[in-house]
């Protein structure tokens, strides 16, 4: 039969093997030996004395030393020191000796800092602190190892400097702030899961990763992600009520992208996007990583890109506030935002010059109902599927003539569309890329007026518009295209087609209010002096702005327009 250890035969035992591992066979016999004769003689052994704790010499020739007691049995406040001078030597604290001497503090200590040349606490060793308020474990690229069950039951402050195994700081009830410092850069999942007084954290200067629930049910409502975090995984800040996230930029500008996840939970209402980010390749059925109804309120400075998927299906979104140019829209990125009517610039309210993006991929504002007007660069040559599907379009829709290609639903529900103009340059339009849904006339199933310039006649199929509108529009081709149209395949289903020569406005009357004429390629505005005026081209890019109109000439070049009288938009053709 077995023998059954006593639990301090079982505590003795494991401080054995940690001792055993630390310091090897015959250096722990010595240690031991001597701490043991110390004992019997004097209690404890030390060979001196700093800021009233106690320290025993282990080596002479590493000068370091071990902990082993306190001169006296209350302390609120213990700063082990990694560093002593001692008779004109650096001699290192690497170790503390569990004993009666170190326990006999525990119940007062308030305050704890454990250096960073401390990486092994043995058995018990500062476990069981039940006045502890302020924990600081300070950082020296190694992990901090705990042996036992630590409660710190009244704990509000911890500044960590490296990781400690195992994670011991889950569900503290009373921890408040959390400061990271030195050189932890990986925080692993659940680490504070659960701390649901925690409401304010600092990631440091070095930190690059935070793990999946790092941070869940916690308290904490707004965030600074400084510019050395690389990635926070999502569900880090889920079920909090977390409001506001702000990823800082760098000072150099040479940042990392940040790694953009399902990270901070559903009750968000403000982003301040201020470096590259990047977004993973979900599966069809996972939504934004920024996804939240209550999102409302987004500033993106400086980040070049806006990545796939990035704001899709954040319907609250009204408006975005963007500084710095934009190269590329990535696929879905605002897919669904079916409250955003404008982009901005973060110094005032004009639209955005979007001239420099070179590509917006599928379905990136589909379902952007309340959109005030496209974002249509006209440097774009490929129109991507479904881009453009179920938005709100203006009257007049013109395709650049740098658009070689229109794919699939680009357009597809341009229900308030009354004139379409395809550029020059087209040469393919796919099935259903201005497909109206719906009979006529309840949901304005038609494109009164499409005007094609392509002199030959673009590839489409009996599906890229809606039968009402091969039925009821008039389509404008070339002149010397009329013939070619009228054969070819797609086009010769038009009813009725006339050449463009035929097309255009010259004068245009507004009730009894303003008067809107060209005059020898000026534009000339009666009765709307002292008003509003704004000049538009159909993709939304401002020419012409002023806030008290004097009567004067407005020169544009040729081309449609789109003019905004005090709030009132009207069409005109020069």
């Amino acid at each position: 039969m077995t023998a059954k250890q006593s639990p301090l035969a079982k505590g003795m035992n494991l401080f054995l093997r940690v001792f055993w591992e630390k310091y090897g066979m015959m250096k722990s016999i010595i240690i031991l030996s001597s701490v043991m004769l110390s004992v019997s003689a004097h209690a404890y052994r030390y060979d001196f004395e700093y800021d009233g704790m106690y320290f025993l010499l282990l080596s002479l020739e590493k000068q370091e030393c071990v902990l082993t007691g306190f001169n006296s049995v209350s302390r609120d406040t213990v700063v082990i020191p990694e560093i002593i001078n001692y008779l004109g030597r650096e001699i290192k604290v690497v170790d503390i000796f569990n004993s009666w001497e170190i326990e006999k503090v525990y119940d007062t200590i308030k305050y704890l800092s454990i250096p960073g040349s401390i990486n092994l606490l043995g058995s018990n060793i500062f476990t069981d602190l039940p006045e502890l308020r302020t924990l600081v474990i300070e950082g020296a690229g190694r992990e901090l190892r705990f042996y036992g069950n630590c409660q710190y039951p009244k704990l509000e402050y911890l500044k960590l400097g490296r990781d400690v195994e195992p994670p011991i700081f889950k569900e503290h009830p009373m921890l408040r702030k959390v400061e990271i410092c030195d050189s932890l850069e990986y925080l692993s999942e659940h680490y504070f899961e659960g701390c649901t007084n925690l409401e304010s954290v600092n990631l440091g200067d070095h930190l690059k990763y935070v793990g999946a629930d790092a941070f869940s049910y916690t308290n904490i409502d707004s965030l600074e992600v400084p510019p050395n975090v690389e990635r926070i995984v999502g569900g880090a800040f889920s079920n909090t009520p977390l409001k506001y996230v702000h990823i800082q930029k760098s000072q150099d500008g040479l940042s990392e992208p940040f790694v953009m996840e399902q990270a901070f939970g559903q009750m968000l209402e403000k982003i301040v996007i201020e470096r590259p980010i990047t977004t993973i390749d979900y599966n069809v059925e996972v939504l934004s990583p920024l996804r939240s109804d209550q999102l409302k309120d987004i500033e993106l400075i400086n980040i070049g890109k806006i990545p796939k998927m990035l704001f899709n299906g954040c319907k609250g979104i009204k408006n975005i506030k963007i500084s710095g140019e934009i190269s590329e829209i990535g696929s879905c990125a605002f897919k669904q935002c079916e409250e955003l009517e404008s982009f901005q610039n973060i110094e005032g309210l004009e639209p955005l010059n979007f001239d420099n993006i070179a590509y917006i991929g599928s379905y990136a504002f589909n379902g952007c109902k309340k959109m005030n007007h496209l974002i249509m660069p006209e440097n774009l040559t490929s129109i991507e599927w479904g881009v453009y599907s179920n938005c709100k379009f203006p009257e007049i829709l013109v395709i650049p003539d740098a658009v070689k290609a229109i794919e699939e639903e680009a357009f597809r529900g341009c229900e308030n569309v009354k004139l379409l103009k395809i550029g020059k340059n087209c040469k393919r339009i796919e099935k259903m890329a201005f497909y109206k849904d719906g009979i006529i006339p309840e949901s304005n199933g038609i494109i009164p007026e499409i005007m094609c310039e392509s002199v030959v006649p673009p590839g489409i199929s009996d599906y890229t518009f809606s039968g009402a509108t091969f039925m009821h529009a008039v389509l404008y081709v070339p002149e010397e295209s009329l013939e070619a149209y009228s054969s070819a395949a797609g086009w010769k289903q038009f009813w009725n087609i006339k050449t463009l020569d035929q097309a255009g406005i010259d004068e245009v009357h507004v009730g009894n209010k303003y008067s809107i004429q060209v005059q020898g390629g000026e534009l000339v505005i009666q009765g709307a002096e002292n008003s509003s005026v704004r000049v538009f081209t159909p993709s939304g890019k401002i020419v012409y702005n002023v806030s008290c109109y004097k009567g004067d000439p407005i020169r544009l070049g040729s081309g449609i327009y789109i003019i905004n009288i005090n709030g009132t938009s009207h069409k005109i053709s020069l």
